[in-house]
């Protein structure tokens, strides 16, 4: 801390200055200035101590530095007279609560950073491609099942096993594509993100608002599906699926074969390991007896035993009597009605119209 020195400098003036005239610029700085107002009041005190003699203005000035020395030092101590009112109990408790007010709001910000802090990473959420609706049991890896209460939903997020049984109210299966698939019966097959996978069951599968083909793994073939209804009958040993309504292609595994279109109302059956339409039931041969009908393959019945004027009786009666007229019967079939054996041929012809026949290359692009 540096003393002021308006006073020394004064002082150190040659010649010495009149002291009875001090400048009013000086008198000034001596009465806002608490180093001048101290060290003049202490050269005023020094006449009335008769021990200490005149000093020349030189010896003025020696005294004066060293004056300042001693001051510098003593004004590093703390001064009585210079407490300000922030000292003042008040004002020692107001800077307290302020200081608690500060220690307060770090306390909070450091708390509310702490909770704020960057969340763990979590893995990234994994979607369900479809909801489990209905009584059906969920197979496990270990093939332990847990059951899904009735009329309760459980999303599907990965290829899940399901059991279904007949005591069941229908099973629905809903895509997030909008795709639909309603079980009734009993079954067992994977629910996977693009279709079904049946093991073995006897059910009724309804296809309802598919955006595009749905793939239904049957032993050694693959079902293309659009909006259908189905009827499974997958067992170890044999299988028949039957379509009710809509359309579906049956693509064999075998690349040797052909792929088959199913027809409403005629199964295909699975022998060997191939699959092959089954025969149509064949016809009942009509009775040459019957009404409508004449028999052309019926032996002349032997005359009865009699005279000969029976006879020539029986033939005059047979010539005078009117011919009997063949009416067609109504449920037979008209004579351009496709036969049995063309029914192939017509068949393959249909396919190659349809465009919407999906075939092996079609259904695996």
């Amino acid at each position: 801390m540096k003393l002021c020195n308006k006073v020394n400098e004064f002082l150190e003036k040659d010649p010495p200055p009149d002291l009875t005239k001090i400048p009013v610029s000086l008198s000034e700085h001596i009465n806002s200035c608490p180093d001048c107002r101290q060290l003049v009041t202490y050269f005023r005190d020094l006449p009335r101590d008769k021990g200490f003699r005149s000093l020349s203005a030189s010896e003025t000035g020696e005294f004066m530095k060293t004056f300042q020395k001693s001051a510098l030092a003593e004004s590093q101590r703390p001064d009585s007279r210079n407490i300000t009112k922030m000292s003042t109990p008040f004002w020692l408790n107001l800077k307290w609560a302020f200081a608690l007010i500060a220690f307060i709001l770090v306390l909070f910000l450091g708390s509310s950073r702490l909770f704020r802090q960057t969340p763990i990473s979590l893995p990234p959420e994994v979607h369900s491609f479809a909801v489990l609706n209905g009584a059906a049991t969920i197979l496990s890896a270990d093939g332990k099942g847990e059951s899904i209460a009735l009329a309760s939903e459980q999303s599907l997020t990965q290829e899940t096993e399901i059991k279904f049984t007949t005591s069941s109210k229908p099973v629905e299966l809903k895509y997030q594509n909008g795709g639909k698939v309603f079980l009734t019966g009993i079954g067992q097959m994977k629910v996977l993100k693009d279709g079904l996978n049946v093991e073995t069951g006897k059910f009724n599968a309804k296809f309802k608002n598919l955006a595009g083909v749905m793939k239904v793994r049957v032993p050694c073939a693959v079902l293309a599906i659009r909006g259908t209804e189905i009827q499974f009958d997958i067992q170890p040993a044999t299988a028949d699926i039957l379509l009710v309504e809509g359309a579906a292609d049956l693509i064999p595994d075998d690349t040797s074969l052909q792929a088959i279109r199913l027809e409403t109302g005629k199964r295909v059956v699975l022998a060997n390991n191939i699959w092959t339409s089954s025969k149509p039931e064949s016809q009942s041969i009509p009775d040459g007896n019957s009404s409508g009908h004449l028999a052309t393959d019926s032996q002349p019945q032997p005359a009865v035993a009699g005279s000969e004027s029976s006879a020539l009786h029986d033939q005059k009666g047979a010539e005078d009597a009117p011919a009997l007229e063949i009416i067609p019967d109504s449920s037979t079939e008209p004579d351009n009605a496709p036969t049995e054996e063309t029914e192939p041929a017509s068949s393959a012809e249909e396919t190659e119209e349809e465009p919407d026949f999906i075939g092996r290359e079609g259904f695996y692009d």
